[in-house]
C-alpha cells in the first residue's frame, strides 16, 4: 500500500530486530538474479565507525571509487571505498551549517561536492568531500531527493510541497516542473535522477509511478512503479527503481521492464540506489543497516578472429570468462545454423574451387554457472580468388617519347592490395595511386610485366603475370637528296634519294621543291621502305615553269619523327 510519508519511528524497532538477525547470517556466495548478482555488503547496526542506524537514506558514487551514504538515524554522512572499507564520517545532529536533521537524499556534483537533503528539514546543503560546509539553499518543505547534473544544475524533489524544482549552479531557482503531469498532481515525490541527456526521472511515491521530465520541466513520460522511493540512471540510459516493494527493478528509457533483482534480500524498504555504469550497483537496506552491492554477471568472450580476409584454411579460437560465477558452457554455431557445437574453436575451409569464398558468421555463446548467457558474433572472411588486372597503353606499335600505361584491377573478395610492375626485367615497383606508369628509355622494344595482389592477410592471392610490349622510337629517319635534276617542262623528272630508319620498316616520303628559298611544290612519294640506306628513285611529271629550283627530301617514320635531307640539290626546268 502506498504511504503518504514513511514513519521512521514505527519502522525503527522492527528494523533493529531484523538488523540483528542479519548479523547472525554469513554473507552468501554470489547469487544470480536476472543478470545482476549479489556480491556482498558492508555496514552493521550501531553508531560507531562503519556502522549505520536502522533507517539508511540514499547512497551515491563519486566516479572515483568512493561511496557516500546518508546515515539517516545517526545524522551523518559516511564515506566508504567501493571495496567496503570505511573511510570517514562527518556531521552531527543540529540545524547549524554542516549539521543534519535526518539526512536522506544525496547527489555528487561535478565540483566534487556532496549535496544533502534532510527529512523534515527546509534546506539542501552543499559540502566538500571532507564534510566542510560550502553553501545551503533554503525554502523547502521536507526535501527528500536531489540530483545534480554534469553542468552543476540541481533538481530537488520537494516532497512536502509536492514540487520538483530546478536551480542553477549558483543556487538560483530556474523553474518548477509541471506539478500535475498527465492530469494527476504530484503526491509526495521522493527520489530523483538526471541522465546525460538532461531527462529528469522522479519517483512520485504516493502515485505509484515514475514521471520523466525534460530539461524545461515538461512531463514527457510516466510508467507504473509500486511505491517507488529511489531512482538512479546509468550512462547507458537504464533506469533503476526501488522502494517499499521487494527488490530493484531495471527499466529502459521508455519505462519497459528489463529485469527485477534482489527479491528476498532486503529486510526493509530500499531508500538509496547508485550505479557506476561499469556493472556495479549499490542499494541501501533501509532496516538492515547495510549497503548491498550487486554486479552485472555476464560472461566475457574473447576470440582470435581478426575480421580480415584469409586465403587459407583458418582456425579461429575463442574463450570465455566470468569472474563472478565461472563459465559453465561455451558453444558456437556458424552461418545462422540452429545447431550449437560445444567447442572453443572452429575451422573455416578455403577450398581451391572457391566454393567457400565469402563472409562467414560465427556466433559464440557462453553460459555462466549461475545461468546468465552472452552471445557475440564475429566474422571469418575467405577469399581464394586472385584479382583480375588489365592494362591499357600504346602496345605493339611504334611510338615516340615517354608513354603512359594505365592499370585497373578488381577483386570480388578482399579487394585490391596493390598493383606491381617490372620494366625489362627490373626489380618490381608498385603502381602509384593514380594507376599509371610513365615508360621512357632508349629506342627499341620494352616489355612491361604487371600483376596484382589482394588484401588477404595470411598469403595474398596474386594474379597471373601479364606482359605487354611498348616500342619506343624518338630518332628521325636519316635522309639525303642524291642528284641534281634537269628536266624538260612536261616530262618526267627522276629524283634519287635515300631514307633510312633503324626501327621503322617504312617511312612516308615527299619531295619539297623551292625557288629562292620559298617552297613552291610538294611531291608526295608515299610509303617507302626504310630498313636500308640504299638509294631510291621517285619520278614526277614536271609542270613547273622553266627556271632553276632546288629540292630536298623529307621522310616521316611510323612514330611521327621527321627527317630532312641536310643539303638541297638543283632542279633545272627547260
Amino acid at each position: 500500500m502506498a504511504h503518504r510519508k514513511r514513519s521512521a519511528m514505527s519502522w525503527a524497532g522492527a528494523g533493529a530486530l531484523l538488523a540483528t538477525l542479519v548479523l547472525l547470517v554469513a554473507a552468501p556466495a554470489a547469487m544470480a538474479d536476472g543478470g545482476w548478482v549479489y556480491t556482498g555488503q558492508f555496514g552493521s547496526p550501531g553508531a560507531g565507525n562503519g556502522q549505520f542506524g536502522d533507517d539508511i537514506g540514499n547512497v551515491v558514487y563519486d566516479g572515483h571509487g568512493v561511496l557516500y551514504v546518508a546515515d539517516h538515524q545517526n545524522n551523518r554522512i559516511e564515506k566508504w571505498s567501493t571495496d567496503g572499507t570505511f573511510l570517514s564520517a562527518w556531521g552531527s545532529a543540529g540545524t547549524a551549517n554542516g549539521q543534519f536533521e535526518a539526512p536522506f537524499g544525496l547527489s555528487y556534483g561535478p565540483s566534487g561536492h556532496v549535496f544533502v537533503t534532510e527529512e523534515g528539514g527546509t534546506r539542501v546543503q552543499e559540502l566538500d568531500s571532507s564534510g566542510n560546509w560550502q553553501a545551503s539553499i533554503p525554502g523547502f518543505n521536507d526535501p527528500l531527493g536531489v540530483a545534480v547534473d554534469s553542468t552543476g544544475t540541481m533538481w530537488v524533489a520537494d516532497s512536502g510541497n509536492n514540487a520538483v524544482d530546478k536551480y542553477d549552479k549558483f543556487g538560483n531557482l530556474l523553474l518548477q516542473a509541471d506539478s500535475s503531469p498527465f492530469g494527476t498532481s504530484l503526491d509526495f515525490p521522493t527520489g530523483i535522477a538526471v541522465n546525460s541527456a538532461g531527462d529528469v526521472f522522479v519517483a512520485d511515491t504516493s502515485n505509484d509511478r515514475i514521471v520523466v521530465y525534460d530539461s524545461y520541466g515538461d512531463a514527457m513520460l510516466q510508467w507504473n512503479a509500486d511505491s517507488p522511493w529511489t531512482v538512479a540512471v546509468d550512462p547507458a540510459g537504464h533506469v533503476f527503481v526501488a522502494g517499499q516493494a521487494d527488490g530493484v527493478t531495471e527499466y529502459n528509457r521508455a519505462g519497459n521492464t528489463i529485469t527485477t533483482f534482489g527479491q528476498g534480500r532486503f529486510t526493509g524498504p530500499v531508500y538509496g540506489l547508485s550505479v557506476d555504469g561499469k556493472g556495479h550497483l549499490w542499494a541501501t537496506d533501509g532496516w538492515g543497516s547495510q549497503v548491498e552491492e550487486y554486479a552485472w554477471d555476464e560472461p566475457a568472450i574473447t576470440t582470435s578472429a581478426d575480421g580480415d580476409w584469409h586465403s587459407q584454411d583458418t582456425v579461429v579460437t575463442f574463450s570465455a570468462s566470468d569472474p563472478v560465477s565461472g563459465v559453465k558452457e561455451l558453444d558456437y554455431s556458424t552461418d545462422g545454423g540452429t545447431t550449437w557445437a560445444q567447442d572453443d574453436s572452429v575451422a573455416v575451409a578455403a577450398p581451391a574451387d572457391h566454393s567457400n569464398d565469402g563472409v562467414h558468421v560465427v556466433e559464440v555463446r557462453a553460459t555462466s554457472n549461475d545461468g546468465n548467457t552472452k552471445t557475440v558474433t564475429f566474422r571469418v572472411k575467405i577469399d581464394t580468388r586472385p584479382p583480375v588486372v588489365t592494362a591499357s597503353g600504346p602496345f605493339d606499335y611504334w611510338v615516340t617519347g615517354s608513354q603512359t600505361v594505365s592499370f585497373a584491377a578488381n577483386d570480388v573478395g578482399s579487394g585490391i592490395g596493390g598493383i606491381s610492375y617490372s620494366l625489362d626485367g627490373s626489380p618490381p615497383l608498385p603502381v602509384g595511386d593514380d594507376g599509371t606508369v610513365l615508360v621512357s628509355g632508349a629506342d627499341g622494344q620494352h616489355t612491361i610485366s604487371y600483376w596484382a595482389d589482394d588484401n588477404c592477410v595470411d598469403l595474398a592471392n596474386t594474379s597471373a603475370v601479364q606482359t605487354a610490349d611498348i616500342d619506343l622510337d624518338s630518332t628521325p629517319p636519316v635522309v639525303a637528296a642524291l642528284n641534281n635534276v634537269t628536266v624538260t617542262h612536261g616530262k618526267k623528272a627522276s629524283f634519287r634519294y635515300s631514307v633510312h630508319d633503324a626501327l621503322s620498316h617504312d617511312c612516308w616520303v615527299e619531295i619539297q621543291i623551292s625557288k629562292k628559298g620559298k617552297l613552291v611544290k610538294r611531291v608526295e612519294v608515299g610509303a617507302r621502305p626504310s630498313s636500308s640506306s640504299k638509294s631510291q628513285t621517285a619520278r614526277w611529271t614536271c609542270k613547273l615553269a622553266r627556271g632553276t629550283y632546288s629540292w630536298k627530301v623529307a621522310a616521316i617514320d611510323m612514330p611521327g619523327n621527321t627527317g630532312f635531307s641536310p643539303k638541297a640539290k638543283k632542279l633545272v626546268v627547260k
